[in-house]
């Protein structure tokens, strides 16, 4: 099973007494790390996905009755290429992920990548560079079915980034490597043994996202849970 958490920063825009008491809600590692940057908006997104996370694993070790108590006192370890791990828990997996307003966080039984992308123009210059024969051809077959260009190329990329991120290996793993297989409009398969879902939503400033997630297991039961409304 994978939950997909999604919260919009307009969470904390109501007033600095928000985001403190939503600061309370996060481990000490994560609370540090917002703590650590610089610009508002960073500091917004880092919060939220400290508390997407919290969310996220009382859900899952404790069902509804956990997002009553305390924050957990999460401890991190890393993988090979970085990749983090929950030390205490080691059956849950998850993986963050932000764009313009929007955060997300995955938790799965399973390893699991996830990406958000904001629908921000023509990529072209990206499509020419790391885009291959089978991405273009599904670009074109989209567009022969009515999508539109950006739909197809979120779609795309963001399932792409999604995959870099269950490996563990970011760009080194190479985005023309990565030859999708999709089943429909939303399902199919992105390298050896993982399949994956993506999604097109809109915030609530009306602005248009993808989220794609990738996993070595079963895709079909996805949840996306909008946190916050």
């Amino acid at each position: 099973m994978i939950t997909v958490y999604m919260a919009d920063t307009a969470l904390l825009a109501a007033s600095q007494d928000a985001f403190k008491r939503y600061e309370g809600l996060l481990d000490e590692t994560r609370r540090q790390k917002v703590r650590q940057c610089r610009n508002p908006e960073d500091q917004k997104r880092s919060l939220l996905a400290g508390f997407l996370l919290q969310t996220g694993i009382k859900e899952r070790l404790y069902g509804e009755a956990g997002q009553g108590m305390p924050p957990l006192p999460l401890r991190y370890t890393f993988g090979e290429n970085g990749k983090p791990r929950f030390k205490d828990y080691p059956e849950i997996f998850f993986n963050l992920s932000h764009s313009g307003d929007c955060v997300i966080c995955a938790v799965s039984d399973t390893e699991v990548g996830a990406d958000v992308q904001k629908y921000a123009g023509r990529k072209d210059g990206i499509v020419r560079r790391f885009f291959n024969d089978e991405d273009r051809k599904a670009m074109e077959k989209g567009f022969r079915q009515g999508a539109s260009y950006e739909e197809m190329f979120y779609r795309i990329w963001t399932v792409k980034e999604a995959y870099m991120k269950l490996t563990g290996e970011g760009m080194r793993l190479g985005t023309e490597r990565i030859v999708l297989a999709f089943e429909d409009a939303e399902r199919g398969s992105a390298g050896e043994n993982a399949a994956f879902v993506c999604r097109r939503f809109d915030g609530k400033k009306k602005e248009s996202y993808g989220i794609a997630v990738c996993s070595y297991g079963k895709t079909a039961d996805m949840i996306l849970k909008q946190v916050g409304d």
